[in-house]
């Protein structure tokens, strides 16, 4: 399966779901990125301010948002601000775009945005992804189109978004986050904030900083006691006591806890 190959399915289909999902009790929706991107992932965002032509438009987002918060669903974002696409408005290294990307030019008004070593071929990216030119977060230019009053983040909050998943939480500065929190909350001060951390995270849950994460402590956890047998009870017991006494209470209460099939499906003949 290639990151190129699409599978229909877009906003209006989503649209369409809402009485079955709100029948299931269903209360929030995650959305993965929406954002204009080339891949089928969707994480190699190529434009902030423009949902993909495949999935729909800002206005059907908005209606999405409408028609959810009817049923008393809210509608969650996910946030890809570690990287971009090198195929985007803000890199264009494939010329896409019409504007001038960093990788075009030093003169872009994206270049300092990247960490580039040698421009324009070397660059720091993503885990070494070459498709995913790393961002200084940090970065004056970066933080106000972000974060700023007519940045991304409270366009998509006007736009009806109730909550932000934060993608590679812990490999951004947390001083990024706390600029990220103040935007967020000044303009929706119910707005949740899940970050995506896969190690303890008890730093990440800070007044200052994430109101929850996705708690992949837990799935691994479970995946190790009920799918792999890879620790017996006591273990099981002592890992998730462990994970209780870290988290103040209302942030353990708050964390996202993924469970699905697939813990099945990677279970020995002998165990169910």
């Amino acid at each position: 399966m290639l990151n190129n190959d699409f599978f229909g399915g877009n906003l209006n289909g989503i649209i369409e779901k809402l009485p079955m999902l709100a029948a299931l009790g269903v209360t929030c929706l995650y959305l993965n990125p929406v954002f204009e991107a080339q891949s089928n992932h969707r994480y190699d965002t190529a434009d902030y301010c423009q949902i993909d032509p495949l999935l729909g438009s800002e206005a059907d987002f908005s209606s999405l948002c409408k028609e959810a918060a009817k049923r008393k669903i809210r509608v969650m974002l996910d946030g890809v601000f570690s990287h971009t696409g090198s195929d985007s408005v803000y890199f264009n290294q494939n010329g896409r775009y019409p504007g001038l990307g960093a990788y075009q030019s030093q003169q872009s008004p994206y270049y300092s945005w990247y960490q580039f070593r040698t421009w324009p071929d070397d660059y720091a990216s993503w885990w070494g992804v070459k498709i995913l030119p790393e961002v200084h977060e940090e970065d004056p230019g970066f933080l106000k189109f972000i974060t700023g009053e007519n940045g991304v983040v409270r366009k998509w909050l006007r736009a009806g978004a109730s909550g932000w998943r934060l993608d590679v939480a812990n490999e951004i500065s947390k001083e990024f986050w706390r600029v990220f929190r103040r935007a967020v909350k000044a303009a929706a001060p119910d707005c949740v904030l899940i970050g995506e951390v896969w190690e303890n995270a008890r730093d990440w849950l800070r007044y200052d900083l994430l109101d929850s994460v996705m708690n992949y402590d837990f799935r691994r956890h479970c995946r190790d006691f009920f799918a792999l047998g890879r620790i017996d009870a006591a273990g099981f017991s002592a890992r998730v006591t462990n994970m209780v006494l870290r988290y103040p209470e209302p942030y353990l209460r708050a964390q996202l806890n993924l469970l699905d099939l697939s813990l099945i499906h990677i279970s020995e003949p002998t165990r169910h």
